[in-house]
Formats: C-alpha cells, sequence, structure tokens
C-alpha cells in the first residue's frame, strides 16, 4: 500500500526530485507517482509550488495534476485551473480536470462549464467533456454538442463525438446519424463512423461513403476501406477499387489497395501490376507497389517504375531511391545521376543514409552534386551530423574547403551543434574566421543555443562578444531563456546592458515572458524602469498577456506608453481581445472612458467588434 505524504517540506522535496528528472518518462512516472500520495492539501501545496518554480512541467505532467485533484475535489481543481496566468497552462490544466470530472459526474462538469468558461474558452471545455463522454454517455454528448454555435469547432465536436460512439455501439450512433441535416458536420460524423466500421468490416463502410457530399470526406472515408481491405482481402478490395465511377478515385484507390497488398505479399502485387493493361490507372499502380518493394527487392521496384513513362514517377522515384540508400547509398546515387529532372530534397535523402556508414564518400559525393542548390542543402546537413560526433574536425573540413565564407547557414549549424556540449570552444572557432554575415549569424545562433540551457554562461559569453558580434534578437532569446530560470537576475542583467536595441529586446522579452506566471512581481518590475522607447515594448508585451486576467489594468499599462500612435495602437488591439472573452465588460469601458476620441469608440463599438 502506498505511504501517504503530509508534511509540506517532505511534498515539496519530492516534487523537485521528480521534475529534476532529466528523463521525460522518469519525470512523468515519478510526478504520477507521488499525486497518488497526496490528498488534496498536498496538492495544492505541490501545485503553488510547481507555479513559483517556473519549471515547464510538460502537458502531461500538468494534465495529471488536473486529473487528481479532479478525483479528490474537482471544484476546488477547475478554480486553480482559472486563477492561472499562463493560457497554455490554463488550457492543459483544465483538460485533466475536465476529463476526470466528466467521467465522474458530467452533469455537474457541464453545469460548472456552464457557469464559469469564458466565450472565448468555453468550447475547448467542451471539447474535452466530449472526449469524457463519448464512450460512457454519447447521447448526453450530442445534447452537449446540438446548441453550440455553428462553426468549424462545432463540427469537430461531432466527429469526435461519433468516433467513440462508434467503438462502443455503431448501429445506434448510425441511428443518430439518420437524424442529422445534411451538411458538414453531419459528414465528418459519416466519416468519424465509417473509420470505425473499416477496422472491423471494410465493405460495410462503403454505403456510408455515398452518403456524403463533401468529396474530400468521400476520399478519405475510401483511404480508410482500401488501406484495411487491402491488406485482408486484397482481391474483393481490387474489385471494389476498379469498379468506382469517378476515374481519379478508380485510379487512387486502385494504387492503395496494390500498395497495401504489396506490405503484405510484394510478388503477388507486383504481378498484379504488370498484368493490368496499360494506362494512368496501371502508372500509378507501378508507382505505389514499387516505393513498397524497394525495401526487399530493389531491382525489382526500379523494373516497374521502368514501367511508367518519364516524368510519371517523381514521387515514387523518391521513395525507391531514399529506400534503396537505405542499405545501397552507392546504388541510389547512381540511379540519380541517370534522372534528368528530380527533387532537390531527394539528394538529402541519399546523403544522410550514405553518411550513417561512409562520411568521406557521401561528402566526396555532395561536393560533385551538379544543382548548387541541392550541394548546398546537402552539405548542411551533412555538417550537422558530423558536427554531432566531432565538431571540430566538421568545423576544420568546411574550413579548408572555403565552404564557410559564403554560407551563414552552414557556420550556423556547425556552431549551434558545437555549442550544445562546448560553447567556448565554438566561439573560439568562430572568432577565428573572417569578419562578415556568417561569422555574425552563427555567433548570433550560439548564444541562442547555450541561453536555452544555461543562460548565465550565455551572459557570459555574449559580454565577451566584440561590437556589433550579436544581433538584439540574441539578446531576446537570452533574456526569454534567463527569464524562466529567474527573472530577477535576467532582469539584473538586462538593465547593465549599454547598447539601446539589445536593452529593448532584453526587456520586451522579459516583461512577455514573466507577465505569464507572475503578473504582480512582473508588473512592479516595469514601475521601476525609466520611460523610453525600450520601456514602451516592454510595456506592450506585459500588457499582452494580462489583458486575459485584467483587461482593464492592462490597459491602464498602455496608456502610459509615450508614443502616441503607438498607444493607440495598443490600445485597439487589447480592446478587441478583450471583446473576445468579455464583450460586455469591454463595451462599457470603451463607453465610460474618456480618452478616447468619438471616432475610436464608434469603431471599436460597430457591429462584427
Amino acid at each position: 500500500m502506498t505511504q501517504q505524504l503530509h508534511e509540506a517540506a517532505d511534498v515539496l522535496a519530492a516534487l523537485d526530485d521528480a521534475l529534476g528528472e532529466s528523463n521525460e518518462v522518469r519525470r512523468e512516472e515519478k510526478t504520477f507517482h507521488l499525486l497518488r500520495r497526496l490528498d488534496e492539501a498536498g496538492i495544492q501545496v505541490a501545485f503553488d509550488h510547481l507555479l513559483r518554480s517556473r519549471r515547464h512541467p510538460g502537458v502531461t505532467v500538468l494534465e495529471a495534476f488536473g486529473n487528481r485533484w479532479a478525483e479528490l475535489n474537482p471544484q476546488n481543481a477547475g478554480a486553480a485551473a482559472m486563477k492561472m496566468a499562463d493560457l497554455e497552462y490554463r488550457e492543459v490544466m483544465l483538460r485533466g480536470v475536465l476529463r476526470t470530472w466528466g467521467a465522474m459526474a458530467p452533469d455537474d462538469a457541464i453545469d460548472w462549464v456552464n457557469a464559469n468558461a469564458p466565450g472565448s474558452q468555453r468550447s475547448d471545455m467542451v471539447c474535452v467533456l466530449i472526449d469524457a463522454l463519448a464512450n460512457r454517455d454519447p447521447q448526453k454528448a450530442l445534447d452537449l454538442v446540438k446548441p453550440m454555435p455553428a462553426g468549424m469547432r462545432k463540427t469537430w465536436m461531432y466527429e469526435s463525438l461519433f468516433s467513440g460512439w462508434a467503438q462502443t455501439d455503431p448501429q445506434a450512433a448510425a441511428s443518430a446519424l439518420s437524424e442529422m441535416p445534411p451538411g458538414t458536420s453531419r459528414d465528418r460524423a459519416v466519416k468519424a463512423l465509417a473509420h470505425q466500421l473499416a477496422e472491423k468490416d471494410p465493405a460495410s463502410a462503403i454505403p456510408l461513403a455515398d452518403q456524403v457530399s463533401d468529396s474530400n470526406v468521400k476520399e478519405d472515408i475510401y483511404i480508410a476501406i482500401a488501406a484495411r481491405w487491402g491488406r485482408t482481402d486484397p482481391h474483393a478490395a481490387l474489385a471494389w477499387a476498379t469498379q468506382l465511377a469517378n476515374r481519379g478515385a478508380r485510379k487512387d484507390m486502385t494504387s492503395r489497395v496494390l500498395s497495401e497488398w504489396a506490405m503484405v505479399d510484394p510478388d503477388a502485387a507486383r504481378a498484379q501490376v504488370l498484368a493490368m493493361p496499360k494506362g494512368p490507372d496501371r502508372n500509378g499502380a507501378a508507382s505505389a507497389v514499387a516505393e513498397v518493394v524497394a525495401s526487399t527487392n530493389a531491382k525489382a521496384a526500379i523494373d516497374l517504375l521502368n514501367e511508367v513513362p518519364a516524368g510519371q514517377n517523381g514521387s515514387a522515384l523518391r521513395g525507391v531511391i531514399s529506400t534503396v540508400a537505405s542499405s545501397d547509398p552507392r546504388m541510389a546515387a547512381d540511379l540519380l545521376s541517370r534522372q534528368s529532372a528530380v527533387d532537390d530534397g531527394i539528394y538529402e535523402d541519399v546523403a544522410y543514409k550514405w553518411a550513417e556508414s561512409d562520411l568521406d564518400g557521401a561528402l566526396n559525393w555532395a561536393e560533385n552534386l551538379p544543382s548548387s542548390k541541392a550541394r548546398s542543402r546537402v552539405l548542411q546537413d551533412l555538417a550537422d551530423s558530423w558536427a554531432r560526433d566531432d565538431p571540430k574536425s566538421a568545423a576544420g573540413w568546411f574550413e579548408q574547403q572555403g565552404l564557410l565564407t559564403n554560407s551563414p547557414e552552414l557556420c550556423k549549424r556547425i556552431s549551434a551543434v558545437w555549442a550544445e556540449n562546448d560553447p567556448k570552444s565554438a566561439l573560439n572557432w568562430l572568432g577565428g574566421l573572417p569578419v562578415g554575415q556568417s561569422r555574425d549569424d552563427a555567433t548570433t545562433g550560439l548564444i541562442q543555443t547555450v541561453a536555452s540551457r544555461n543562460p548565465k554562461q550565455a551572459a557570459q559569453l555574449f559580454s565577451s562578444m566584440p561590437p556589433g558580434g550579436v544581433s538584439p534578437n540574441a539578446a531576446s532569446e537570452l533574456a526569454s531563456a534567463w527569464t524562466r530560470d529567474n527573472p530577477a537576475e535576467a532582469a539584473q542583467w538586462a538593465n547593465g546592458l549599454t547598447d539601446e536595441s539589445m536593452r529593448t529586446s532584453a526587456w520586451k522579452a522579459i516583461a512577455g515572458q514573466w507577465s505569464k506566471f507572475d503578473l504582480i512581481a512582473s508588473g512592479q518590475w516595469l514601475k521601476q524602469l525609466p520611460g523610453g522607447a525600450a520601456r514602451d515594448g516592454a510595456v506592450e508585451s506585459f500588457a499582452q498577456n494580462a489583458v486575459n486576467n485584467d483587461a482593464e489594468t492592462a490597459l491602464a499599462w498602455i496608456a502610459t506608453v509615450r508614443d502616441d500612435g503607438e498607444r493607440s495602437k495598443q490600445t485597439e488591439k487589447l480592446v478587441r481581445q478583450w471583446m473576445t472573452f468579455d464583450g460586455d465588460g469591454a463595451r462599457r469601458w470603451i463607453s465610460s472612458n474618456n480618452d478616447l476620441s468619438p471616432e475610436v469608440k464608434q469603431k471599436l463599438l460597430a457591429p462584427g467588434n
């Protein structure tokens, strides 16, 4: 029996231990185990600590908090989630709460959503409830969907509902479908039901395809039928596909059936293709089967492609050559050399697989490619792969070949990979390169890479850069990463930047990141900033997050922006955002605000806003 934790210190220690796991699977396992040992008071302590720690726990862990808390007290769990400043975190937490609550007490969960969900979030919450109810009480889920406003979100709800319903009671689901009026929602619901039926009895899904008006949905159902039937009864599937009235559908489904057949019996599928009369249907089938056969018989695959007229086998050619490259890259390269026009991406496929067994051979081949675009892309990929094993050798080779001066992306890739393990050596190497765009871009990328792992180390590297050696974007990335770890230290570093463009980018990033998890502390920091363009940028970034929790406070901050045009632009932007979740409150604010001109008020209050 699992022993419960009661002391707050024990809870926090266990949570820090779980979240400190570098392995994602172990981190989730430890967190789940901890949550099972906590009562509601312990959950509250752990949750508060999680928010204060500013660590990104991951979607799975945050959903688990919602699930467990909802088992103990769904009302409190929902209330805690609604108070989260970060909208992404709030959505994830609510998903965990409502999945559990919807399964335990759907009526209570529905009542809570109706009473607490803002207009902009209600549809998301209803979607979660539908997922929870689809297998348990699909009729209740259907009743929940019907009054939702028309639109794609409602269509997705129907699709999710009928997908779950079809798994437990396909006949009842089909009966409910018969009562729906024609349209997009019904088509998507039919698709969901057809997919489930096709898994067990592909033939039974065929009549459903004839009930939809959307050609894309019909094609989707056909694909599901062909995918399953082509493996279980290819002769019956082929008889169905070749009798389809639509010429395009007949060609595509014939190819799909034969492709699936080739996965279980490549020789039989290949013989069937060669027995077909010449024409578009045979060409498509030959290309599809060749891609599958290539993994076991490269010569047979190429022979099949030779049956297809030149210029009509492009996508299949890439698939075959890529597959051949896995076992014989030289053969794949030879096949490429005999093609008049191919997608440059095929060269990357061959080079990547060749480099796994023979890097020198891949490099020599890449240097002599006829297409400059393909040559550049392949060399970048090879540089990335090589640098992960031996960055110093990779950098030296590409430098000796004279390939770095006019290739900023190539230089950036090598330095970024190198910086993951040895940023100082990477920086020293960059410092020895000629001054220019390649070196500048690579240095900026290096700072960004290090900042994502160790902001303090990135700041030290940043300070050692010569003037003009890094861009304001690097300051922004560094500030954002550091704020997630320690906003006070990030702010102190940014305040000391003497370059105004760097300081502007850093302050804006800090305000945007900090306000996601602590509006009060970030607001207090803003109050201390001197006026100017840099401070205005930080205010705007702060307000974008604050408006979802306290729109009037966000607008009060925007009112302090000095630039008249920017202040007006940002005010309108925030008010429109406010309108999406609290239209009445936004309109009251507009009507009572004396700083807005009559023209702006009329514009904001116009129908549709």
